[in-house]
């Protein structure tokens, strides 16, 4: 998706993520992007989770000085049974 938003609109300012992941279930996403759209990133991960029939829980914490929205931290539980 990136590459192909890289080739439509070169000056855009894309969202980066690093990810740690905590154990089998759990992973914590550090999600920045200068345009605050997290909202947008958790839709991204509830759409590949439904794509692949995975059941999850996610939520939020914005980490921005600021509170601006472009630092967050993204917790996302994968919930299985």
């Amino acid at each position: 998706m990136r590459v192909h938003v890289n080739q439509q609109f070169p000056d855009a300012s894309l969202p980066s993520f690093t990810y740690e992941r905590l154990d089998e279930f759990n992973l914590k996403m550090l999600y920045e992007s200068e345009p605050a759209i997290s909202d947008f990133g958790m839709g991204m991960i509830r759409g590949s989770a439904k794509h692949f029939g995975v059941q999850l829980e996610l939520s939020k914490r914005d980490i921005t000085p600021d509170n601006s929205g472009k630092l967050v931290e993204i917790w996302v539980k994968i919930i299985y049974g």
